[in-house]
């Protein structure tokens, strides 16, 4: 698969996801240390790591909660590219950045029932960078870039087979989001939403009509669209889509902060 090839070709001789290797574990020892980096094990048995910028002692900061990318199947906080990135969000924002070491398929299948327990902190805004969306039907851009270099039709299929709840196919909720909001009513309570895509992205089509639907029932949802961005262009190297795409998330982290 095109995703497999482009792993092993970003990371020759290191170890994808073999968290006992001393050499993986340590990864983030190879490059320039960062004083503003600080990593944290064995948080309710998983793991998190903490980017923190230059700031004054004392001072407050926004906060952002990173879910890396991979399909809910592979990666893990201490891939060098979600690494990268975590530090450029920590820098560009003036923000905290926990990246969250959280649990793969597909061992981890199904999302556990939750209580309804409510936290007295409420989340302000969320942002969506290119999520990860499907259905048994094709959409155009799936269509179009069914052959993409990051992530193929054959690769997404793959991952929601093995992430989705056994037996399930792409129409679960959980995966074809724009069929479950065309079913079911949208929660009346819902914070800002900021939804990042690429135009050359093969989710596009689907990213599109969620933030349509979502705003069609006047929820606040920003879509920003970057004509030239294929999947993945937030990792990769600095481009004018990457530029402006801190500048957008900036804007819309000082409005969710008033």
């Amino acid at each position: 698969m095109a995703l497999l090839h482009w792993i092993k070709a970003s990371l020759p001789g290191l170890p994808i996801d073999n968290k006992d290797d001393a050499n993986y574990d340590d990864f983030a020892a190879t490059r320039q240390p960062l004083e503003s980096i600080r990593t944290l094990y064995k948080i309710s048995g998983l793991s998190a790591r903490i980017f923190l910028p230059e700031c004054e002692h004392g001072s407050k900061l926004p906060e952002f909660v990173y879910l890396h990318g991979g399909g809910f199947l592979v990666f893990t906080p201490k891939f060098q590219f979600f690494h990268y990135f975590c530090e450029s969000m920590a820098r560009n924002l003036k923000a905290l950045v926990v990246s969250v070491d959280y649990r793969l398929a597909p061992e981890q299948r199904e999302l556990k029932k939750v209580g309804n327990e409510k936290s007295h902190d409420q989340s302000r805004g969320v942002v969506l960078v290119q999520p990860f969306y499907g259905g048994m039907d094709r959409k155009d851009s799936e269509v179009e870039f069914a052959n993409g270099e990051i992530l193929t039709m054959e690769s997404s299929d793959l991952f929601w087979k093995l992430a989705l709840p056994i037996g399930a196919d792409r129409d679960h909720p959980y995966c074809n989001q724009p069929k479950f909001l065309e079913e079911n009513r949208v929660p009346r309570e819902m914070a800002p939403i900021f939804m990042a895509i690429g135009r050359k992205d093969c989710l596009y089509a689907r990213q599109v009509e969620v933030a349509r639907r979502l705003q069609g029932a006047n929820k606040h949802v920003q879509l920003v669209e970057y004509d030239d961005a294929a999947h993945a262009f937030y990792l990769g190297p600095p481009s004018s889509a990457l530029d402006r795409f801190f500048v957008d998330l900036f804007g819309f982290m000082t409005m969710c902060c008033k």
